[in-house]
Formats: C-alpha cells, structure tokens, sequence
C-alpha cells in the first residue's frame, strides 16, 4: 500500500471510529499507531479527537413518555394477504399436529382384535397354506 493510498484509508478509520485508536479494529491499530507518528497522522487524529470532544458535549434530549407507544400505534397494519398468509400457515401446523396426534391415539387405543393374533390371523386375514384348486 503506497503512502497516499494508506493516509486516505487511515483518514477514513479516523472519520469512522474517532481520534482514540483503542476505539479502532483491532486489527488495525498496530498500524495506526505507526502512523499516528507521522506528522499527517498526528494532524489527522488531532482532528478526529476535536470532532470527538465536540460531539461528546452534545446534549442527547430524552425521549418523551409514551413516545415509542405513540409510534407504534401510528404504524401501519401490515398488509391483508400477509396477515391471511400468516393465518393459513398457522392453521396448516396446527391442522397437522391435529393429525398427528388423531392418528398416534387411534392406534394406540384401536389395536388389533385378539381374536386375529391367534396363530396364523393378522389384520389382513388368515395366514395358512394357500390352496390354489378352487
């Protein structure tokens, strides 16, 4: 990085986080203070902390009472078909869930017969030699 290129970059980070390099990246402080020592870096910075100082003496009013209140009632409604789409999804999950649970209660609670678990019967009919002659 030429000279020009790496004042403009430094300048930059100036403007951005101030004229305290413990307020910069980390990563970029080893060299910044390199060229803090430099007599553009020491203009640059003195600068940035002037600009620092000033803005710290700003006063920062206090918001009203009931101000955030206020906004929010002021916002506007999101729109039909974001509200309906929201409606549809949640009436999805809950109609699956609905399913789900249905479906794990009927077979737990409607098993098999115990006449079909003798020897040889399932659900689907007896199991025995298949007599093909009929």
């Amino acid at each position: 990085m030429n000279d020009v290129t790496a004042t403009e970059r430094y300048r930059a980070l100036a403007e951005a986080y101030g004229g305290t390099l413990a307020r910069w990246p980390t990563a970029e402080r080893a060299a910044a203070a390199r060229w803090a020592a430099t007599p553009e870096g020491t203009r640059v910075l003195a600068e940035a902390s002037a600009l620092d100082r000033q803005l710290d003496r700003w006063p920062v009013p206090v918001a009203a009472e009931g101000l955030a209140t206020r906004i929010v009632a002021h916002a506007p409604a999101p729109p039909l078909h974001v509200r309906v789409r929201w409606w549809w999804s949640t009436a999805g999950i809950a109609a699956a869930l609905a399913g789900a649970v249905a479906g794990t209660a009927g077979a737990t609670l409607i098993g098999p017969s115990h006449d079909l678990t003798m020897e040889g019967g399932t659900v689907f009919g007896e199991l025995g030699p298949v007599d093909d002659r009929s």
